[in-house]
């Protein structure tokens, strides 16, 4: 089935104490990009007091976004490419070396599958349906259980 992407979300536990280095971040940004095949577009850094800092990378396929708590020894990463020729995977296993968690838990989602396998409706080219005008109202948010 058609998607539109994939978006892989990473939390570490365990860490070493690369976590509150704004370079190290920096570095392990710019390298998941090359090594996901992604185009930078922007990469952003920005540190917390007393610890702690978030970084993304906007890339032209979305972005990478990793998120800090040194203190905890712990951080979250936030991996979504498009397209045909992105590795997510390989911007997940540049954090893992560089940052070395012990334990870690990673969800990957499939993004833009049509829900519960309905029949999607057919696009005009306006984007406004097949214009027969029994286009499926909108479906109510499905959240996963804590």
């Amino acid at each position: 089935m058609q998607t539109y992407g994939k978006h892989i979300i990473m939390d570490a536990w365990e860490c070493n104490d690369r976590l509150n280095s704004v370079e190290e971040i920096e570095a392990a940004l710019r390298e998941a990009v090359v090594r996901s095949r992604a185009t930078l577009v922007e990469l952003v850094v920005h540190p917390f007091s007393p610890h702690g800092a978030s970084g993304v990378a906007v890339i032209a396929e979305s972005h990478i976004a990793v998120h800090t708590w040194p203190e905890e020894r712990y951080f979250s990463l936030d991996v979504y490419t498009c397209g045909e020729k992105t590795v997510p995977e390989a911007a997940v296993e540049v954090f893992k070396a560089r940052f070395q968690p012990k334990r870690v838990q990673i969800v990957e989602l499939p993004r833009g599958r049509w829900p519960l396998g309905d029949r999607r409706p057919e696009r005009r080219r306006d984007g406004k349906g097949d214009g027969d005008g029994d286009e499926e109202p909108e479906r109510e948010l499905v959240t996963a259980a804590a």
